[in-house]
């Protein structure tokens, strides 16, 4: 089962400089790890695998956490999740540069360019919302309803499919779109440069492994990793649109 969103990853080459900007934005850093292993099911969903990389584990209280992950380098292209920021409009590092519900904006614009959307939202600052990239709307429908998303009624002309955690008053809402990914392997890469995976937290890795692989959908094995003094049991699961979702639980690798 499901629980909830447990954070979005993002990668950059000035991962300490875009660390800085969210503690401006009102991010607090639940933990950092300098030469963490870096798990070998992730190989074929890197452009460039490396043996270790260091990361930082944001909270915000109105928020998904966030995962900043310093590869030792950043991809060329960008991540397929584009988070759609809630009391972000006058903030001075917005670039803003089109209409609509959502605007396409940078977020500080000359350094670490960060793609991103803005609502007309000004009570606080929330990112509950993401538009995720795909190459295939119908199919990626499909493929989130295995990790508890629902369509709901929506008029930004996007499929809107919404996560309601058990655990918290935590909802998420995803906003499908087009796109086709540009790396040659048929799926993005997890990393890409800025946010490029939505990991979700269950009570059991190795029953939605199974679940996942009963039902054709594209599954790495499942790795037992060391994070922060906690034994986590991952793999990832690729879309048929191209999109990567992260599975975690606590624990060892259930046999």
């Amino acid at each position: 089962m499901f629980l909830q969103i447990d954070h979005i990853a993002f990668s950059s080459a000035k991962n300490d400089e875009a660390v800085k900007l969210f503690e401006t934005l009102g991010y607090s850093k639940r933990f950092s790890s300098n030469n963490v292993p870096n798990p070998a099911i992730k190989r074929k969903l890197v452009s460039h695998f490396t043996p270790t990389h260091d990361l930082v584990l944001m909270d915000h209280p109105n928020s998904i956490s966030i995962e900043f992950i310093d590869y030792g380098y950043a991809g060329k292209l960008p991540g397929y999740v584009l988070p759609i920021f809630d009391g972000l409009r006058t903030y001075e590092g917005i670039n803003e540069s089109s209409a609509g519900k959502f605007k396409n904006t940078t977020l500080a614009p000359g350094t670490l360019d960060i793609p991103i959307c803005v609502t007309e939202d000004a009570t606080g600052l929330a990112l509950n919302k993401a538009i995720i990239n795909t190459s295939d709307v119908s199919l990626s429908m499909t493929f989130w309803k295995f990790f508890g998303f629902n369509q709901i009624p929506d008029d930004t002309g996007l499929v809107a499919m919404e996560f309601l955690s058990i655990l918290k008053k935590q909802k998420f809402v995803i906003y499908l779109r087009k796109s086709e990914p540009k790396s040659g392997s048929g799926h993005f890469s997890l990393d890409d440069n800025g946010f490029n995976c939505i990991a979700l937290i269950s009570n059991s890795a190795s029953n939605e492994h199974q679940k996942l692989s009963a039902s054709k959908v594209k599954v790495t094995e499942i790795e037992s990793v060391s994070v922060n003094g906690k034994v986590l049991d991952i793999f990832f699961a690729i879309g048929p649109g191209g999109e990567i979702v992260e599975v975690l639980s606590l624990g060892g690798v259930s046999k």
